[in-house]
């Protein structure tokens, strides 16, 4: 009977200590690890956005510019003459 009771008290703190290591609040390292990765996956995505709305500017002004201007080509001889001295 008594090994009964004790037994269920070993349990019990048992229980008790997996429910406090399950409601442990995270550490200052592991918080700043993972502000570090966020951070990182972030700049990295506005980086790779930037770089691709810059591209899809750069072509629009392209297209636009090609569009409005008129450009003529003349071909003339080339007159040069070397001289040896």
């Amino acid at each position: 009977m008594v090994k009964a009771a004790t037994l269920r008290v070993v349990r019990g703190e048992k229980m008790e200590q997996n429910e406090n290591a399950a409601r442990r609040s995270f550490s200052p390292r592991s918080v700043l690890l993972i502000m570090l990765i966020v951070g990182f996956a972030v700049g990295l995505g506005v980086y790779t956005l930037g770089n691709t709305f810059a591209a899809i500017t750069g072509l629009a002004r392209n297209t636009s510019q090609q569009s409005t201007s008129t450009t003529t080509t003349t071909s003339t001889g080339h007159n040069c003459t070397r001289t040896s001295g």
